[in-house]
């Protein structure tokens, strides 16, 4: 697995409570640079339509044949450039916007990478955007939280939303922007 899915596997039953205490059982969500994670989401009865986006191509073949076990939900792979990509295309006829975006842990890489892409992301048409970042540094034992939340608070800022709320799960943090 990925570092980052890995570093949230031993909470990822919390993780993923928090989540649903605040969005409920949304009907069609968009996760952004998703990674493996759809391979710890809690399909039973939570969801109709999830759209997977990623643009690392082992994880999409490996969300390709994972998307069967999603089942009754839709588990939608879409390979693809994380910023340029149309996501409305992969909305469900007559829907115009996910009821939820996820952005885990992407906005500060994409923020020091690729800032100009941040546009891209805070257009996102979901009611609700779910961003996070992390406490320390992957790589070392680095307090990095300031600096992450920073990044945060300014994506909100740009993407004119307002923090519905903010979480701490492990070495994770976020907030549910509306």
């Amino acid at each position: 697995l990925h570092v980052s899915t890995r570093e949230r596997a031993s909470i990822v039953t919390e993780f993923h409570s928090v989540i649903s205490d605040v969005l409920g059982k949304p009907s069609c969500l968009i996760d952004i640079g998703c990674g493996y994670h759809p391979m710890t989401f809690p399909f039973k009865d939570t969801i109709t339509r999830y759209v997977a986006l990623e643009q690392n191509a082992d994880a999409c073949e490996t969300l390709e044949v994972f998307a069967p076990l999603a089942a009754p939900s839709e588990l939608v792979p879409v390979c693809g450039d994380l910023v340029n990509a149309e996501v409305s295309e992969f909305l469900p006829p007559g829907v115009d916007r996910y009821d939820a975006a996820f952005m885990f842990k992407l906005i500060p890489v994409v923020a020091r990478a690729e800032p100009d892409a941040l546009q891209a992301l805070a257009n996102v048409p979901a009611e609700t955007l779910v961003i996070t970042a992390s406490k320390e540094a992957m790589t070392r034992n680095q307090d990095v939280s300031r600096r992450e939340d920073r990044s945060l608070r300014s994506f909100a800022e740009l993407a004119g939303r307002s923090e519905m709320s903010r979480f701490d799960v492990g070495n994770e943090f976020g907030y549910f922007l509306v």
